[in-house]
């Protein structure tokens, strides 16, 4: 909280205040040992993100990873790791334990990896129990489905986790 303080403009009651009706977050994640503390939310300063990634076409890790370099160096808030090819999960402990910054990624494109599946009208409970796995690789978890054409018959309309997210999409762990 104290780098928080450092680079907004508030006083640590007003973040405390904010924190707790839940205006604001500061996505953290107790195995990211170098991360540097940053808030996300109502009054706070706008944060940058580089979104990075492997493919099947594309599938350099190394590449990913001086990118995410190159956001530290040019003062990125944070890195978004959408990759949906290989063994992302290594890649995400790399940027835990190599990137000071946030690191967030798409939990139902791993769910599609390693399923081996392609896009369905709606995976969200394979979705959600790999998002409940992921609590040393990301700081942040981006909700997101295949297609915008809602739940199959017989799913809620939402998954319960989307219900709590934070203003932006951005699900702190």
């Amino acid at each position: 909280m104290a780098h928080v303080l450092e680079n907004e403009a508030l006083s640590a009651e007003e973040l405390m205040g904010n924190i707790a009706r839940g205006a604001v977050a500061l996505p953290a994640n107790k195995h990211h040992k170098c991360l540097k503390g940053i808030g996300v939310g109502q009054g706070l300063k706008t944060k940058i993100n580089v979104n990075l990634g492997v493919s099947r076409d594309v599938c350099c890790f190394d590449r990913e990873m001086n990118k995410a370099r190159m956001a530290v160096e040019f003062k990125a808030h944070a890195v978004m790791d959408l990759s949906v090819f290989g063994d992302t999960e290594a890649f995400r402990k790399r940027l835990v334990n190599e990137i000071p910054l946030m690191i967030g990624t798409v939990p139902i494109y791993d769910t599609l990896i390693r399923t081996k599946k392609r896009w369905k009208r709606s995976p969200w409970r394979t979705g959600l129990k790999l998002w409940r796995s992921m609590p040393e690789t990301a700081s942040i978890l981006s909700p997101s489905t295949p297609d915008s054409t809602g739940p199959a018959p017989g799913e809620s309309k939402k998954p319960p986790a989307v219900r709590h997210c934070q203003p932006g999409g951005l699900h702190p762990l």
